[in-house]
């Protein structure tokens, strides 16, 4: 490379009386320099489109994706607006002791609605090859309740665990209302499906484990109160799917011969698939089959 850097430059330098051997010797150095950094920007690059241990090899950037969720902050609030519903009850919500354990739990198990505004989308690859995906959410919602008052407990001179009145106290039915703003973080991980012919994706709530708000509640003549209750946010997968790998995972092709045309089959097996911060990879070996049926070999 630096003899062909050299000759080009003496050959620039034959029209210029100017030009001596230390200038060319300059030119080829910084010319080398230059042609050397190029190759260091540009290898890294090239490197998940390079094959070597495998027939086919797909990489999936994750810059569409981060792309396209930072996109999601200029659609109107009407298209970034979720809701949700309960669909079962889990215990009580609010507990007291001091009102001998009197409570307050849902009416029934759909009587929790609520919608959330998102903004503040972002997306960020991390190393092991997942998403974090992040939001802002101002949530309003409302709520049906039965709440059971059984007393006040009763210590005498401020010792023991007290005792409470007899009977089941008194119940009814309250609506309640709250509102929230909270920051959600998802993870999202990849994975090639065990027919090694799709990529699967599983997304989690990481944070907040739990969302903590005090609804207002209305008593009667007590008028509204504020009660601090605590919801458990979905553990697990809260959704998963399947991306197409934009290949044909096998297919069958016709080769003419002198006693007809022979079918052969053609298979992509898998071979491999990482997920790093930069995207996904996956490879396939191809697999001739010679016995299709229908063969006229």
């Amino acid at each position: 490379m630096k003899t062909a850097l050299a000759l080009a430059l003496l050959s620039a330098c034959m029209l210029n009386v100017g030009c001596t051997t230390k200038d060319i010797a300059k030119d080829t150095a910084t010319q080398a320099a230059r042609l050397l950094a190029l190759q260091k920007e540009v290898e890294p690059l090239a490197a998940p489109l390079q094959s070597i241990k495998s027939d086919v090899r797909v990489f999936a950037s994750f810059d569409p994706i981060v792309a396209a969720v930072a996109g999601l902050n200029a659609l109107p609030a009407e298209k970034r607006t979720v809701s949700f519903q309960s669909t079962g009850a889990n215990g009580h919500f609010y507990d007291n002791n001091d009102l001998c354990n009197s409570y307050i739990e849902l009416q029934s198990p759909g009587d929790l609605n609520a919608a959330g505004a998102l903004s503040a989308f972002s997306a960020t690859a991390q190393e092991d090859g997942s998403l974090i995906l992040t939001a802002h959410a101002d949530t309003s919602g409302h709520l049906q309740a039965h709440w059971q008052f059984l007393g006040v407990r009763v210590k005498p001179f401020g010792i023991g665990g007290g005792t409470c009145p007899p009977g089941g106290g008194v119940g009814g039915s309250i609506g309640a209302t709250f509102n929230k703003g909270l920051d959600v973080s998802l993870h999202v991980g990849f994975a090639m499906s065990s027919d090694g012919q799709t990529l699967t994706y599983q997304a989690s709530i990481i944070n907040p484990p739990t969302v903590d708000v005090t609804i207002s509640a209305g008593f009667g003549n007590l008028g509204n109160l504020g009660i601090p209750v605590s919801f458990a946010m979905p553990g697990g997968a809260i959704a998963s799917g399947q991306f197409p790998l934009l290949i044909a995972a096998g297919g069958k092709f016709v080769v003419p011969s002198e006693k007809g045309p022979r079918t052969y089959a053609l298979a992509l097996k898998p071979v491999s698939f990482v997920a790093t911060k930069a995207g996904a990879v996956a490879e396939w070996n191809s697999v001739v089959d010679f016995n299709t049926s229908g063969s006229t070999r």
